[in-house]
């Protein structure tokens, strides 16, 4: 608890002198290897105290470098997985499923038996291509088609069956189905984000 700050860290909190007197309370910090010692009256002892629980609890002293953000868990990504596939079974087709988090980092994936090979990569592809355009990559591959020829040269898997998943008006991941065709891997993966995500 005391090593969440890697620049500050609280080794030691005494008190010295004679709590009648003139009560002081010592605080032992290293910074970034230097040994730093501080010594306040006890009046500031509940300044110092509610100073340190914000540092330890990561309250109120909130990095302005830093952004919190939601992301769908790992749990969560099994169950659009499992989702997924039960909807492919369905439909009768094999394919390859993959969910990455709000950083576009891959979650969980799954190929089904038989699945296309390529769809493997074209997957993890389409689910990132969906969370960075903040969009369905059906709706890119029509503005493609439509002659915004542009977005090819975007680094990014143009084809459908990409979704982004959704938390309210926030981004939280993306799921891409890849191995069966259009018809079939948009619905595989709304019905996923349907059915687990509601």
């Amino acid at each position: 608890m005391l090593d969440r700050d890697p620049l500050f860290r609280v080794v030691d909190v005494q008190t010295a002198g004679d709590l009648a007197e003139k009560p002081l309370l010592r605080i032992i910090a290293v910074n970034e290897g230097a040994t730093s010692v501080s010594i306040v009256s006890i009046k500031m002892k509940m300044v110092v105290w509610a100073a340190l629980a914000n540092v330890f609890s990561g309250v109120g002293l909130a990095d302005p470098a830093v952004a919190d953000r939601s992301t769908v868990t790992t749990e969560g990504a099994k169950t659009l997985i499992a989702k997924a596939e039960a909807k492919a079974r369905s439909l009768h087709r094999a394919v390859n499923i993959a969910v990455v988090d709000s950083g576009g980092n891959l979650l969980a994936f799954e190929r089904m038996d038989g699945a296309f090979l390529a769809g493997v990569d074209l997957c993890v592809g389409k689910a990132r291509t969906a969370l960075r355009f903040e969009e369905p990559t059906a709706k890119i591959e029509s503005t493609i088609h439509d002659g915004r020829y542009a977005l090819i040269t975007a680094g990014a898997v143009e084809m459908q069956g990409g979704v982004p998943i959704m938390r309210g008006s926030e981004i939280v991941g993306a799921i891409g189905v890849s191995g069966a065709d259009s018809s079939t891997d948009v619905p595989i993966a709304e019905t996923a984000l349907a059915e687990a995500m509601p």
